[in-house]
């Protein structure tokens, strides 16, 4: 059988990549070495589940976007929000806020924009999301390239999204008050909130975002923003959990990074899914293996203890105090999950 990188070189034949139907070549994005499945064409999936994963840029959500992204059965979407804003995030109100200079603006349905293109996510309507965005789809016969927009291709792409159980999507640019509504409107849609110490997200921003140094610059307005922002979210996810108790959940990276196995469990178990204990010993290891690059050298992630102070010496005092007062708030409110001041 042809691996994928025969398909695309085009070194296959037709019933190479086909059993009954547009067959699909997958990565798992968390294979360290570039292992590779083909699959038949499933039944379509009348029983789906949309997975939003809320977070923060540099909250450790693109690990853990991967690890749903790798469930069988899924179709995942990076950032589809990004196409509305780079560095901001949308509330219910049309507001959007830059989570550098913690400016805000309101913008005539911007919020019914976002919500639109959770809503093509959610009913595989992909020729309405970039396609630079959508993940796990792999190689379909019909289409020509990965900017095809042909009419013909769209629709096999939607056909292959349909096919699939789970549709997962990693969200940076949303307030909470907006999934909130989105939850309102789509009973399919299941959320997972991660959090991840105020912080360290802001060091982490300053290192090694895209624009760091405009971070540092703005070091006291992105504080502000961020830790606003985390207090805001917090408040209505109390609400949200109460009122979707089987559809909202929680947690924080740092404990997924401790104990990756019994965490990944829980998150899949969430969604509706038991994992292998191979499935579960690889993203282990995979964990484990990864390392957290920063000034001072690598730090193996299950040192966490260790790498969980890092933040402290890549700031002045003065700033690490400027930055606890605007963040108080956020710090009190994270305290039950864990978290310490």
């Amino acid at each position: 059988m042809a691996t994928c990188d025969d398909i695309v070189a085009g070194n296959r034949s037709e019933d190479s990549v086909t059993t009954e139907g547009a067959g699909i070549c997958l990565r798992s994005p968390l294979m360290q070495t570039h292992e590779v499945e083909i699959f038949p064409s499933f039944a379509v999936s009348k029983h789906y589940t949309t997975v939003l994963l809320i977070a923060y840029m540099k909250g450790g959500s693109t690990f853990v976007g991967r690890i749903l992204g790798s469930l069988p059965q899924s179709v995942y979407y990076y950032e589809p929000i990004m196409s509305l804003t780079t560095f901001g995030y949308i509330s219910s109100n049309d507001e959007t806020c830059n989570i550098i200079t913690d400016k805000c603006g309101v913008t005539d349905g911007m919020t019914e924009k976002a919500i639109k293109i959770i809503d093509n996510i959610i009913h595989c309507n992909l020729s309405d999301v970039p396609r630079r965005h959508i993940h796990n789809l792999g190689f379909i016969p019909t289409c020509t390239s990965i900017k095809d927009i042909s009419s013909k291709c769209t629709d096999e792409r939607k056909n292959v999204c349909r096919e699939q159980k789970f549709r997962v999507a990693k969200v940076l640019r949303l307030a909470m008050d907006t999934v909130g509504l989105i939850m309102e409107s789509q009973p399919s849609v299941k959320v997972i909130h991660l959090l991840r110490d105020s912080r360290k997200i802001l060091v982490s921003r300053m290192t090694h975002m895209v624009r760091s140094s405009l971070f540092k610059t703005f070091i006291l307005n992105a504080s502000r923003s961020l830790c606003d922002k985390i207090y805001k979210d917090i408040s209505i996810a109390r609400v949200l959990e109460k009122k979707y108790p089987s559809r909202f959940k929680a947690i924080s990276y740092e404990s997924l990074v401790r104990d990756p196995k019994a965490k990944i469990t829980e998150l899949y178990s969430f969604v509706g899914y038991s994992a292998t204990e191979k499935e579960l010993d690889r993203i282990s290891r995979r964990t484990r293996n990864t390392s957290v690059v920063n000034v001072h050298g690598k730090l193996p992630r299950q040192n966490w203890k260790s790498a969980s102070e890092i933040w402290k010496g890549l700031i002045d005092h003065n700033t690490e105090l400027l930055i606890k007062t605007y963040c108080s708030a956020s710090i009190d409110i994270m305290k039950e999950y864990g978290y310490e001041a």
